[in-house]
């Protein structure tokens, strides 16, 4: 689907800019800036289709939480903290 749409816009937007460029029309430039931004936003769905056809190993799946795993000579930002929260005021 992404990559009729991007397609599309890539055509769209061509064929606008050169009816601005080649056909004689008083607001050629409005053709010629509207065709150059339809191909511009067509990058968006060149990017959707990109990064849904990116593949991951199957070792990095194996995580589909998307937490870290622990060190156990890592200092974290909780072990930190605690120092210094540990007082309390009365």
């Amino acid at each position: 689907m992404v990559c009729i749409l991007y397609i599309a816009f890539d055509i769209v937007g061509l064929v606008v800019l050169l009816i601005g460029v080649f056909v004689n029309v008083f607001f050629y430039d409005l053709l010629i800036y509207a065709g150059a931004i339809v191909i511009f936003l067509s990058l968006i769905w060149w990017v959707f289709w990109y990064s849904g056809n990116i593949e991951v190993p199957p070792a990095e799946l194996e995580d589909d939480v998307g937490l870290l795993k622990k060190d156990k000579g890592a200092l974290t930002t909780s072990s930190l903290s605690r120092p210094l929260f540990s007082f309390h005021l009365m």
